[in-house]
């Protein structure tokens, strides 16, 4: 311990038994005298004890006082209690009579502390000790009767001589009054370090140290009188409403409930009660129990006036929809951006609103649009608040599903100038503005915008986007990253904070993406099948479909079933879910399904190779045409998409050299796009078309070892070992010919 061992050498120093000789420059000592007149110990805390006795004395008092500031303390505060020390004790050793002012002989004492290795000197007036043990072993030396009023004395000068103290000022008195003699006869001087202790818990928890924060609301409720709910109503409110958000972050369930019970109980009216009614609902939802949640939410907007339907039924969405539309009509931006600032009650309503959003999102779109379009209308009726953003980014969001693309960009567009305006957290609205506009921006661009909002929404404090966003953006690395290590990275550490901050929501929707990752790394027995160390359930059982999460699941295992070239189980999975109506209602317009409306062509593409019915041979017409759809609308998410469907399809009666152009094309298409996966997969499928249709053994060759090499750099080892094992003859003597190298002239020009 290089600590014990620099503190045992200056204890041999100060005792003269090791000695510096100038005219040598060397050390001297006497192992015998050192042997004999000292006690070597291993024991750190008995080191520095005799290290501190050892200390001059006024060196040593002025320490003992510095141990009671902490590890790191002002040296104006130390002074305050210093100076005090010596108005009480005329002849302490802090005094000294040929200093004209104490305060420049302190500072000669803490000045003679740093150079004797007891403190380092920091900036702004700040010290701090060398080490943790020397300040508790000063502590030690001041007795526990004489400690505890000295605490109180410290706490009760520095607020006598600053006025106007700081966070960290605060919290320093607070602690020291919390330490000394409670005020047992002054009830004034209790309120007063009630108040205080309020004052402390919100810093602590404004600077997220929420465990700290509900110690002092706790200490402020216990100095409380019986009465308080009827004599110091206001400051007792506070004490709970407060120590209920802070045992909420804390992640303590019990403590939560008991001070919410207690604040409903004695509360007087429901404004006063709606702070614990928001933390019994963010409650709920941390356990993972969304239906009391909504149901605690529902309940809470009716007392508020607010009525929403519980069950709520697509004629209630097309209600809805028709009242925000004739209210919205004709409404430009700028009347929109100068609306005024919404009343106390109705702010309260738009809160308990936002949060339901959480609760529903991916959940129930029904109840999700009605909300949404609710919060929308109060902001158009009633005026802004903070949570109007992200009514008005809902609300293009449902646009955007409705195709009404260019008017849900230009609603977008305006939640966020709206977010910066009333300078609230923008995080949850782009993380929707993102979702308006997915299909109608590059993927990478994209990616890097959701990665840019969790970072920012994590600084922030806005946990449940943030994690969100972070989980989409894994699910775009998935597709599109270069290296898959990093995506399992990145998707590992939203994970985690996902049960971190109990958000388990999200975790049904994580996991599903985290194992395909690690599938694809080969990190599972079965690459097929999404059962692993992450995510262990079954959804190819009867009826599993219908859990949450489980519609993303069976997608991507459908697309593991097409990468793998299972085309049997990949039926199977278009079986389980295509029809579904949560599948209809987001394959256009959630991007988790974009890729999969092209594994789902290609699948019933192969399946009429199989098979050869027509019932195959339509569905592959249909999904071809779909997906043309999209990209004329502008979705150019789908071009590279639609260029290896082209691709395919020419491939059973197209030129060959035309049909090698079409491929090389598309996976040209693909690399650009940033698809890595679907680049490696395109190449796959050219190589599999000039076997099948052209029995070209070379060119087929040259597609293979390009994806080879796709899957090697993306570190897909588990696709990497079937492409080996499958088409072993065909790599052994092939040369690598990247698609730009095929000739223009061969290339498709529509």
């Amino acid at each position: 311990n290089p600590f014990y061992v620099i503190q045992y050498l200056k204890i041999l120093e100060s005792s003269r038994l090791l000695v510096f000789c100038p005219i040598s420059g060397q050390w001297k000592w006497d192992e015998a005298k050192i042997q004999s007149e000292t006690n070597i110990t291993h024991n750190i805390l008995e080191i520095t004890t005799v290290r501190a006795k050892n200390a001059q004395a006024n060196v040593r008092e002025i320490l003992k006082l510095a141990a009671l500031l902490g590890f790191m303390f002002e040296a104006e505060l130390l002074f305050i209690i210093a100076e005090y020390q010596i108005s009480k004790k005329p002849g302490s050793p802090l005094s000294n009579p040929k200093y004209s002012e104490n305060e420049a002989y302190l500072h000669s004492l803490l000045l003679r502390a740093v150079e004797e290795g007891y403190l380092e000197k920091g900036v702004e007036g700040m010290y701090k000790w060398t080490h943790d043990c020397l300040m508790q072993t000063f502590l030690s030396m001041i007795p526990e009767d004489e400690r505890t009023i000295l605490h109180t004395e410290i706490g009760e000068n520095i607020m006598t001589n600053i006025s106007q103290l700081n966070d960290r000022q605060t919290l320093l008195v607070v602690e020291h009054l919390n330490q000394g003699i409670p005020f047992t006869e002054n009830k004034e001087k209790w309120l007063i370090l009630c108040e205080m202790n309020l004052k402390a818990g919100e810093i602590s928890c404004s600077k997220a140290t929420f465990a700290n924060g509900l110690s002092y609301f706790e200490n402020g409720i216990s100095l409380l009188p019986k009465d308080a709910w009827s004599k110091n109503y206001t400051l007792t409110l506070k004490l709970f409403t407060n120590a209920a958000k802070a045992a909420l972050n804390a992640r303590n369930v019990e403590k939560t409930r008991n001070m919410v019970q207690t604040t409903l109980e004695n509360g007087k009216s429901l404004m006063d009660k709606i702070p614990a009614y928001s933390t019994n609902i963010s409650l709920q939802r941390s356990l993972g129990l969304f239906e009391e949640s909504i149901n605690s939410a529902v309940l809470v907007l009716q007392q508020l006036g607010v009525k929403i339907p519980r069950k709520p039924i697509v004629f209630d969405v097309i209600y809805e929809l028709a009242v925000t539309t004739r209210v919205m009509k004709n409404k430009p931006d700028a009347a929109i951006l100068s609306l005024p600032k919404m009343d106390t009650k109705r702010t309260v309503s738009m809160l308990i609103l936002s949060g339901i959003t959480r609760d529903v999102y991916m959940r129930n779109p029904e109840l999700l649009a009605i909300v949404s379009l609710r919060m929308l209308r109060l902001s158009m009726r009633h005026g802004m608040c903070e949570y109007s953003p992200q009514g008005f980014a809902m609300y293009g969001l449902i646009l955007m599903r409705m195709k009404k693309y260019n008017e849900a960009r230009r609603i977008g567009k305006l939640a966020i100038i709206l977010a910066e305006k009333l300078q609230t957290s923008r995080g949850s609205v782009y993380n929707v503005y993102t979702g308006i506009i997915h299909l109608t921006s590059p993927i990478m661009e994209m990616k890097e915008n959701l990665l840019q909002i969790y970072r920012s929404g994590m600084s922030a404090g806005e946990i449940s986007f943030a994690l969100g966003a972070g989980c989409n953006a894994g699910w775009m690395m998935l597709h599109c990253c270069s290296d898959l290590n990093e995506t399992i990275r990145h998707l590992r550490c939203v994970h985690d904070q996902m049960v971190e901050f109990d958000e388990l929501s999200g975790l049904y929707f994580l996991r599903p993406v985290l194992q395909s990752a690690l599938n694809l790394a080969g990190e599972s027995d079965d690459p097929i099948i999404l059962k692993g160390d992450v995510h262990r359930e079954d959804y190819t059982l009867p009826g599993a479909i219908k859990k949450p999460g489980a519609l993303l699941s069976v997608a991507l295992s459908f697309q593991h079933a097409c990468l793998f070239g299972s085309w049997y189980l990949a039926d199977h999975f278009v079986e389980l879910f295509y029809n579904e109506k949560q599948y209809k209602k987001n394959s256009e317009c959630h991007f988790a399904f974009s890729f999969n409306n092209l594994f789902v062509a290609i699948n019933y593409h192969e399946q009429f190779q199989l098979s050869g019915k027509k019932k195959h041979s339509a569905l592959w017409r249909k999904a071809k045409k779909e997906i043309k759809r999209y990209t004329e609308k502008g979705f150019i998410i789908y071009k590279p998409i639609l260029q290896l469907l082209h691709a395919e399809e020419i491939a059973t009666k197209g030129d060959r050299d035309i049909v090698e152009a079409a491929f090389n094309d598309a996976i040209s298409a693909m690399g650009k796009a940033g698809y890595i996966m679907l680049e490696a997969f395109s190449s796959e499928r050219a190589g599999d078309a000039m076997l099948k249709y052209f029995n070209d053994r070379e060119t087929a060759s040259t597609f293979f070892l390009y994806a080879k090499k796709k899957y090697k750099d993306w570190k897909a080892w588990a696709l990497l070992d079937r492409i080996k094992i499958k088409y072993d003859k065909f790599l052994s003597h092939a040369k690598i010919k990247p698609p730009s190298s095929i000739p223009s002239s061969l290339r498709r020009t529509d």
